[in-house]
């Protein structure tokens, strides 16, 4: 029995793709006696009635069958992209048109989708040592995609002023004094005369015979807490400053 070219297209394509299901067309005779068409696995129709055109749907690799015209903008899926027959007990059977994919389709993809954020999430979990959820897992990616963005910013900002910054420290690397040029002595003094406190600070001498008795005893109390010798320790700080620690052997006082 020879068929419109339509349907021998749509059964060859099944037969290709899908050998071992032995599909196959056939005829369904109507209650006015009209001889519409039918898919057949291994024998037994597949569909709840029968069609006027069946049809391969190339945008979807899907079998469809229509009463209206072959390559309808919309048909009952027959069989599906992967050779699926849609649950023939159901009312009204699996739909496609141009508006939509087809139900079968979706349902693929919304499975495909379930199992990667599920295998996703367990990576997650796995390497960051945290207890994302699947369902939780849209909500985790849009922090991180933000998180990623702010940083982002944060990495540009930081860059720009960091142009702005290397001449500043070219400058600094340059100036610093050698640390040969440091004299414990003298700065031991002037911390002890505390000419270098705020003018609003209590223990600021007030007045010029208070600062001549303030230098007077800074003088001699530098040289006794030195008597017995020091130590100095001097520490640079990204090659532009130097701090220096002073140990009194005297006393054993870091200052």
């Amino acid at each position: 029995m020879s068929y419109p070219p339509s349907a021998q297209t749509a059964i060859d394509h099944l037969k290709t793709n899908f050998p071992y299901a032995s599909f196959s067309l056939g005829t369904w005779v109507s209650k006015e006696g009209e001889k519409l068409l039918v898919i057949k696995k291994k024998g037994i129709s597949v569909c709840r009635k029968g069609y006027k055109h069946i049809y391969l749907l190339s945008a979807t690799s899907s079998v469809l069958g229509s009463d209206t015209e072959p390559f309808a903008s919309s048909g009952d899926v027959l069989v599906d992209a992967k050779g699926n027959i849609p649950d023939t007990r159901s009312p009204t059977l699996a739909r496609y048109s141009t508006s939509s994919s087809s139900p079968a389709s979706t349902s693929s993809v919304q499975s495909d989708y379930r199992r990667l954020s599920v295998d996703l999430t367990n990576a997650i979990n796995t390497n960051l040592g945290t207890s994302i959820t699947p369902t939780s897992l849209p909500f985790a990616i849009l922090i991180l995609l933000i998180s990623i963005s702010y940083s982002y910013k944060l990495l540009t900002t930081i860059l720009r002023f960091s142009f702005l910054l290397i001449p500043v420290y070219l400058t600094l690397s340059n100036t610093v004094p050698p640390s040969s040029t440091f004299e414990p002595k003298k700065m031991l003094k002037r911390v002890l005369r505390k000419e270098d406190l705020p003018p609003d600070h209590p223990e600021k001498p007030k007045g010029w015979l208070s600062s001549i008795a303030n230098r007077a005893m800074a003088s001699v109390a530098g040289e006794a807490l030195t008597a017995l010798g020091y130590t100095v320790t001097m520490k640079s700080i990204l090659g532009c400053f130097k701090v220096a620690n002073v140990r009194l052997d005297s006393n054993g006082v870091n200052v």
